[in-house]
């Protein structure tokens, strides 16, 4: 009777573990997410040539940024070879 009674306290507790632990993954939330909006409205300023412009390299070291929505060119410690 003992061991039934431990083994089902044994797997209530493992069920309440497991359950906890799968909540508080879901409450994490990245830092980051703040700026989603902000990049999201300059994207769309973006024209399509100008979002191609950025997939490649402008010189040997950078990739073109869009100076009129405020993005500068990124350089690089290794050359940019495009996507």
């Amino acid at each position: 009777m003992n061991y039934k009674l431990l083994l089902g306290f044994m797997g209530i507790l493992m069920f309440v573990g497991c359950k906890v632990k799968n909540e508080q993954k879901t409450k994490f939330e990245s830092s980051l997410l703040q700026y989603d909006e902000q990049v999201n409205s300059i994207i769309k300023q973006m024209t399509l040539e100008e979002k191609v412009e950025m997939l490649h390299g402008k010189t040997m070291f950078t990739s073109a940024g869009v100076e009129r929505v405020g993005i500068a060119d990124r350089k690089y410690a290794d050359g940019p070879f495009g996507i």
